[in-house]
């Protein structure tokens, strides 16, 4: 209920907006709709729910107040009319006067204070017939319905929800219905047990009985929430369904195995062959080594030639898919699109194709694995690799439209005999695959639930009971023994963090509806054109003027035209997400997605190299303007569970230092000389923090100094790391500074687009272009003892972490980071130093008593 002090303000409010001299229409109906979310937002703060959506807001607030159904009509036709609005389409005044009274009304129903007379005089009386229309539709069926349900009626076997496109009625949703929906029986137990009421559904395939009730056969919960199709499905075992693989996955380290190395050779020369066809074994072999230097690197000369051996028979039979054998299946390479990526609200799912093949009558994915399928179906494929290409048809529909039934198949590029298999779409698999789908987002909202101080996570309990075998019982065993090897504090701090993870993984996804600022990645659908333009997150309305996708560097230029919003915020070196519009409609789920990097940004001009080269300049010469939006990259979140759980693998010795339980011993000195500073931390034991305000020297002195010292001093390896690509610049100055030889001895890592000219020739994929075997290779990573990275560009080169060992670690701008960003590269080293500004560093060195706060700025001085 809303306080009778509250309800006074808001029809103060409504007044304004109705005496306002110089607004029009337009301007009165957004600023109602701006005033109408407040509302709601205010009727909702108790809750403490997260809601996706206004709609989903105003839905469950209406039904908490016991809205009317005619009230709720119109509450709904503001919103839409205001979206209308922004759109740039035309207001009338009925229905400013509309958004009187639906305002005022709600305030009335909401709080129980009676309108005051200067705001009853310009709304319309509830007896007014304008007022009392609502909209009456009768459906027999519906592809789709988006709803909310607020509640569960499980003697009557159904939740009563809310349809987005009737707001003003509930219906009733029925479960559990024998050959219907049955087999999502499980979904809705998570609803009751997970989720709770109220939860945003896409309800698929609807039949609607006479009564009205919505009888679907398929339920997606929380559909702004993508899915990775490959996460999905490799819960698909020989031995059955094993949801709780996807959760273990999430913490255990990545390993380059040999045969995922085979994998990644095998893609990467599916890719070039295609674009041509005639290239020799040797050259394109040599390529890997560019591709994956420190996994060579690593690697034992025999371990090269056997790799060699095997990879060499995959390069023959992707050679002969791409000088004939897809044309045999009707597949022209011609018309082929390589690691085009799709998105689905439909569904909640995303996922990358390796290629689609399209044209306007024919329409073929192609799926490439390396292995060999383990204990092949009928079709002779691997269960996980059949569910994958059943959602890779259901994206491709999501997007082109049911009447693209694309064929699928794999190619199993390692295979004897019959390499390229095709895969039958079946239903009821994909129907399971959705319900799997529900069941992973059930165990992420699980995660996104464990608040500080939790001691005990059932989830994690359950995997001691958990059935599994082969390789997944061994990764269950891993983590089960680091887990409950941890002591009940540093179990709290594992839980704690795991929680936090994931509900910024969550938020970073699907995002939480307010009204200043849009959050998620779901806005690149659920905002329209006109949002995006005021939250400047759109290059739109842009012109394709030199198309270079097919070469080595694939870059796209493309002019900035009359409707680009020129205050767009992006920038140099972000990543984004690029696909044709022809109307300012559209949004990334309409068309395939190109992933790239912006490259240059110039007041006429923008820049992007694709993160994969085409062949194919078709689908770039479609009608229309191009559009680029910010893209989501999810491999921080991943990085943050593995670097938790690694320093959960550490020896107890290291976990306590780093979670420091004990108080601190001696307070932290100040205002020492540069020279006093400098000598305690190399004579401190295993840590040592240095804060204090910019422009006192931390980076461009002391850093300096100290690399300097364990250049000279020491044999010990230095990694460097800072959050931004601007820092480490910075570091790479200081590091210069010291003189024209430090050269000899650094590399840095990250993309060439991120870093400042001047240092791009000790970038490590620079200086291994003339590289020529994994001797030379091995080589020049050992004649180099710093290097340096952004945190983010560092943990995405998991062999480099098992190829070299650093003794010594120093982390600049580190309070910009998450403990868990850190803690498990902190576990690795023998000595590391935090560099920080004021704001409070990672908890880790509460228990150091040397620690120096810099405030004297005369520190810049030192040479």
């Amino acid at each position: 209920m809303l306080l009778p002090e509250a309800a006074e303000l808001f029809y103060r409010e409504i007044y304004k907006i109705a005496t306002h001299d110089t607004w029009t229409s337009r301007d009165r109906v957004l600023a109602l709709a701006e005033l109408q979310e407040k509302l709601f937002i205010e009727l909702t703060r108790k809750e403490q729910l997260t809601f996706s959506t206004l709609f989903a807001r105003i839905s469950y607030a209406g039904y908490q107040n016991q809205l009317t159904a005619s009230l709720l009509y119109w509450v709904h036709r503001l919103r839409k009319r205001a979206g209308s609005a922004r759109r740039g389409e035309s207001v009338s005044e009925f229905d400013v006067k509309m958004g009187y009274s639906a305002l005022s009304h709600t305030v009335l129903a909401s709080s129980q204070m009676a309108i005051p007379a200067e705001v009853s005089r310009i709304c319309l009386p509830l007896d007014d017939p304008q007022f009392q229309q609502t909209e009456t539709t009768s459906w027999e069926y519906k592809a789709k319905a988006r709803v909310l349900a607020l509640e569960d009626r499980p003697d009557a076997g159904h939740f009563l929800a809310i349809d987005a496109e009737n707001p003003a009625h509930t219906v009733a949703v029925c479960y559990g219905l024998d050959a219907r929906n049955e087999n999502f029986n499980p979904t809705i137990q998570s609803i009751r047990k997970i989720f709770r009421f109220p939860v945003t559904l896409n309800l698929l395939e609807v039949e609607i009985d006479r009564n009205g009730a919505y009888r679907p056969r398929i339920f997606i919960i929380e559909p702004d929430y993508l899915m990775d199709v490959s996460a999905i499905s490799e819960c698909f075992k020989d031995t059955g369904i094993t949801p709780l693989a996807y959760l273990v996955r999430k913490f255990l380290p990545h390993e380059t195995t040999d045969a995922i190395l085979l994998g990644n050779i095998a893609n990467f020369f599916l890719d070039r062959l295609l674009n041509e066809p005639d290239l020799s074994w040797q050259s394109l072999f040599r390529e890997t080594f560019r591709q994956y230097p420190f996994v060579y690197a690593a690697m034992s000369d025999q371990a090269v030639r056997n790799l060699a051996q095997k990879a060499q028979k995959h390069y023959l039979n992707l050679q002969n898919m791409a000088k004939g054998g897809l044309a045999k299946e009707g597949i022209d390479p011609s018309d082929c699109m390589l690691e085009p990526t799709f998105f689905s609200e439909i569904y909640g799912i995303q996922g990358r194709l390796d290629l689609l093949y399209k044209t306007e009558s024919r329409a073929a994915i192609l799926e490439l694995k390396s292995g060999t399928p383990f204990k092949p179906n009928a079709y002779g494929i691997q269960r996980s690799h059949f569910t994958q290409t059943l959602l890779y048809d259901l994206l491709v529909q999501s997007v082109y439209g049911k009447q693209t039934d694309p064929i699928k198949y794999i190619l199993y590029s390692g295979a004897e005999i019959n390499p390229l298999r095709f895969a039958p779409s079946v239903a009821p698999e994909q129907w399971e695959a959705l319900q799997v789908r529900n069941q992973l987002l059930g165990l992420e909202r699980i995660l996104t639930n464990i608040l500080p101080g939790a001691d005990v996570v059932p989830v994690f309990e359950r995997l001691r009971s958990e059935q599994a075998s082969g390789f997944l019982k061994r990764d269950f065993a891993r983590f089960e023994t680091a887990y409950q090897g941890l002591s009940p504090l540093e179990r709290k701090y594992f839980n704690a963090f795991t929680g936090f993870i994931a509900r910024e993984h969550w938020l970073s996804k699907a995002g939480q509806e307010n009204q200043d600022r849009p959050q998620g990645h779901a806005i690149l659908w659920r905002s329209s054109f006109e949002e995006k333009q005021q939250q400047f997150s759109i290059l739109s309305h842009l012109e394709l003027v030199d198309n270079r996708a097919n070469q080595p560097d694939p870059i796209i230029v493309f002019r900035k035209t009359a409707q680009t919003n020129p205050l767009a915020n992006f920038r140099v070196g972000d990543i984004a997400a690029l696909y044709p519009a022809s109307s300012t409609e559209d949004t990334i789920l309409d068309h395939q997605v190109i992933r790239c990097t912006i490259t240059a940004l110039e007041p006429e001009w923008v820049t992007v190299q694709l993160r994969y080269r085409q062949f194919n300049l078709k689908p770039f010469e479609a009608q229309g303007l191009w559009h680029i939006e910010p893209d989501l990259i999810e491999t921080g979140f991943a990085n943050m569970y593995r670097s938790l759980f690694e320093w959960a693998e550490a020896p107890n010795e290291q976990r306590a230092l780093l979670l420091a339980p004990q108080a601190i011993q001696h307070p932290p000195v100040s205002d020492n000389s540069p020279d006093d500073v400098f000598q305690k931390i190399i004579r401190s034991d295993r840590f040592f923090l240095l804060w204090g305000p910019p422009g006192t020297g931390k980076t461009s002195v002391m850093l300096r100094k100290l690399a300097q010292w364990i250049l000279e001093n020491t044999q010990d390896n230095l990694l460097l790391l800072a959050y931004t690509n601007r820092a480490v610049d910075e570091i790479c100055e200081a590091l210069e500074s010291i003189g024209t030889h430090v050269k000899q001895h650094y590399l840095r890592i990250g993309s060439r687009f991120s870093t400042a000219p001047r240092f791009r020739d000790q970038l490590l994929q620079v200086q291994v272009e003339d590289v020529q075997n994994r001797a030379e290779l091995r080589a020049l990573l050992d004649s180099k003892r710093i290097f340096v990275s952004t945190v983010a560009s560092y943990a995405q080169n998991d062999s480099l972490a098992q190829l070299k060992k650093f003794q010594r670690l120093i982390v600049d701008e580190a309070s910009q980071l998450l403990e868990p960003q850190i803690i498990g590269l902190l576990s690795r080293v023998q000595h590391f130093v935090l560099i920080g500004d004021h704001r409070q560093l990672p908890a880790v060195t509460a228990q150091q008593p040397e620690s120096t706060h810099i405030t004297d700025p005369d520190l810049l001085s030192i040479g």
